[in-house]
């Protein structure tokens, strides 16, 4: 069975993803965590800067810690600028 992390933002964005995931894939073992902290620490202009990514760096470490197989960040605030995903990506090992 594949584990799936999921890092959310916002508990409203749970239940969508949680749902979407039980349509398409439902054999996927879900590891939701969720950060609510994340949001606070993006810059007064929404992107994401080094506080973000460095708190971002080590919630996928929590996550992939945890045996998840693909690690997802379930807020489009959090993905819509690569940097924090490639940073991530390359401080753990290209995954």
């Amino acid at each position: 069975m594949a584990e799936v992390g999921l890092i959310h933002a916002t508990p409203l964005a749970i239940p969508p993803v949680r749902d979407a995931f039980a349509r398409l894939w439902p054999e996927a073992r879900l590891l939701n965590l969720l950060d609510e902290g994340l949001l606070a620490v993006l810059e007064a202009d929404g992107s994401i800067g080094p506080r973000a990514t460095d708190r971002m760096l080590r919630i996928v470490g929590l996550v992939r810690d945890s045996g998840a197989g693909v690690i997802q960040l379930a807020a489009r605030t959090l993905t819509s600028p690569t940097l924090a995903v490639e940073t991530a990506r390359r401080a753990l090992g290209g995954r």
